[in-house]
């Protein structure tokens, strides 16, 4: 199963975590759209993790005979036209920390954003993630913020590493992760060019990632991330002996190459 990756875009931002709980706690588990019903389970992960689950099929598409593939007879239909045998599956996951969307269809984007506006009352769209720091820097006009991750790894389990430091500082015994980040207020992306190349540079050793955001002439958000630039995953899922996924494996399986 493969997983593209996608930036989601609400009202020019990013999905809040406001936006997310009420996604995930939303009471509308079921949705038609372009003649499909969709069965809707979502929950929240960790507080960074949107999971939506998916089971649907077309409204529309309708035999009176099916195939007894037993007898080798073809016999009426006993599923009712009102009754809808719900086939196939969509998986939907959104990342908070590095504002990203995987989806295992891309022809179901529109049901992912007609679904969040029917829900979160918002303008919705989705966009290509931005696969490198010159194709970025076309994209915005200014630089809005640089997020920077440290891992509790070899490098930085030493004395007065930044991590260290800040760990003793606010009493984080037992963090695996730290977030720092640090706001531009929209300075001009033409004059942060060097800044950011410095920040490129930064990556490994105490700095394990760094994502940046910037806003476009049009006021709308857009995320860089060095380490996220692949545009599709692919994990290894078997299907049970109905010719379908479990929701929990695909879930675990995807986590473990995204976290």
């Amino acid at each position: 199963m493969t997983f593209k990756v996608l930036q989601l875009i609400v009202d020019g931002d990013f999905l809040t975590e406001k936006d997310l709980q009420k996604i995930s706690n939303s009471n509308m588990t079921t949705f038609h759209h372009n003649s499909n019903f969709f069965k809707i389970k979502s929950n929240t992960i960790e507080n960074r993790f949107l999971w939506i689950y998916c089971q649907f099929d077309n409204t529309e598409l309708y035999n009176e005979y099916v195939w007894n593939d037993e007898l080798k007879i073809s016999e009426g239909n006993p599923r009712k036209k009102t009754q809808i045998e719900c086939r196939y599956q969509l998986f939907i996951c959104y990342d908070a920390e590095r504002y990203r969307l995987y989806i295992n269809d891309m022809g179901k984007c529109s049901f992912v954003k007609a679904y969040f506006k029917e829900i979160l009352g918002k303008n919705v769209e989705t966009k290509k993630i931005i696969s490198s720091l010159e194709e970025f820097e076309k994209v915005v006009t200014t630089l809005k913020q640089v997020v920077l991750v440290q891992y509790n790894n070899l490098f930085n389990d030493v004395e007065n590493s930044m991590f260290a430091n800040m760990i003793n500082a606010y009493g984080l015994d037992g963090a695996n992760r730290l977030y720092m980040k640090v706001d531009f207020k929209n300075h001009p992306i033409e004059k942060m060019k060097n800044v950011l190349r410095k920040y490129r540079n930064k990556r490994g050793g105490e700095i394990e990632e760094v994502i940046i955001v910037g806003q476009d002439n049009q006021g709308v958000k857009h995320s860089f991330d060095f380490n996220s630039i692949v545009r599709s995953i692919s994990i290894d899922a078997n299907k049970n002996s109905n010719g379908h996924y479990l929701n929990e494996d695909v879930q675990k399986l995807l986590l473990r190459e995204i976290r």
